[in-house]
């Protein structure tokens, strides 16, 4: 065989090794969203039945065996959410403290499955919400999502408040690069802003310490915020003259929260902010698996998924083991969680799950607070 003919001998050989493989690649691309969709079919119909299933039970007269009701569900691709007495973590460091909320979780996936193991493709819409962020919270956020950027002119900043004439300010504390890297301290009051969704940071003194004439400058002429810091553009915070606007939406790593602020407080160690809207239905006791829960994660769904479960037309209660503190839950680590829990399915088939708190080791849990909660 000669070398041109060798030569197109391995190149039409390559050729159809090529085409091989491409064709099976896109084959099975196309059976994983035939399944995938086969799957979603699957998951409706069985709503389907199960409603007629509801529907039939509720004129037996065997009462003991019929379903509860889970409450009136949102549309596919929507869960009601409540949640009480929680520490909600985004990351290990990002989280918030709800004493009380009622919210509606969004699903992003074109499927409408609200997928707790995808946070990235869910949004939390909060109704009425009381919610506290600790100063250390604050303080990550600002030093690495907003000023972390290798253009920003702000670093190692730290957040805390102080009395004065009165009132509780916040204190923020931190390096300032002008000439050179110089210490500031900023005081200032919070409101909520009359745009929606944004918390207003109003700078009231502004002083350099550690260089006279810089001090001078800052506090008699009023340099501006905006000319000296630069928060990044996708963080939610832009700052105007000497005002820093926080969007709610955008502060927190996914999944976003919304929601209509209502008022904002500042306390010794944390932003105090309750969100205005509709509040918990007046049968959410009816509507737990266990009312009487201290802390607790409640949803209620069409089509859920949350680790193995996926939850049809029906509701999960995510209860704490403890009681002598909140309910610590992860969206992205939750699985830690559920690897040391316990489930149980009623006879109308609500779910309620007992669980140990994010950090926690299930040895560390007192032996009678695990058993009184189960």
């Amino acid at each position: 065989m000669s070398g041109l003919s060798r030569y197109i001998y391995i190149s039409i050989l390559a050729l159809s090794i090529g085409a091989n493989i491409y064709l099976g690649i896109r084959t099975a691309l196309f059976q994983q969203s035939l399944s995938s969709q086969a799957s979603n079919e699957a998951l409706r119909k069985l709503e389907k039945s199960r409603s007629e299933q509801i529907q039939q039970e509720g004129k037996s007269d065997d009462s003991e065996l019929a379903p509860s009701a889970v409450g009136e569900l949102p549309p596919a691709g929507y869960a009601n959410l409540y949640l009480k007495d929680i520490r909600l973590y985004w990351t290990d460091s990002i989280y918030a403290d709800v004493s009380r909320a009622t919210a509606l979780l969004k699903s992003l996936r074109t499927d409408g499955l609200v997928d707790f193991d995808a946070p990235d493709q869910l949004e939390i819409f909060m109704e009425s919400a009381s919610v506290s962020v600790n100063f250390s919270v604050m303080e990550t956020i600002m030093n690495d999502r907003v000023f972390g950027h290798s253009n920003s002119h702000v670093r190692n900043m730290v957040i805390d408040s102080v009395e004065s004439e009165g009132k509780r300010l916040l204190r923020i504390r931190g390096e300032l690069e002008l000439v050179a890297w110089l210490d500031f301290e900023m005081l200032a009051q919070v409101k909520v802003s009359e745009e929606p969704g944004i918390i207003e940071v109003n700078a009231l003194k502004i002083t350099s310490l550690g260089l006279p004439f810089v001090k001078g400058l800052m506090g008699t002429v009023g340099m501006q915020l905006d000319s000296l810091i630069v928060p990044d553009q996708s963080s939610g915070v832009t700052v105007k003259g000497n005002q820093i606007r926080i969007r709610l939406e955008k502060f927190f790593p996914p999944p976003a929260v919304h929601g209509k602020l209502g008022t904002i407080g500042i306390g010794e160690d944390s932003l105090n902010i309750s969100l205005k809207g509709e509040s918990a239905p007046a049968n959410l006791a009816t509507l737990l698996p266990d009312p009487s829960a201290p802390h607790y994660l409640f949803f209620a769904g069409r089509f859920v998924k949350f680790g193995p479960l996926r939850l049809i037309a029906s509701s999960l209660q995510m209860i704490d083991r403890t009681v002598e503190d909140r309910f610590h839950f992860h969206v992205r680590k939750y699985f830690r969680q559920l690897d040391q829990s316990t489930a149980r399915v009623m006879l109308d088939g609500r779910v309620k799950v007992f669980l140990v708190d994010f950090g926690k080791e299930f040895s560390d849990i007192p032996e009678k607070n695990s058993k009184a909660r189960q």
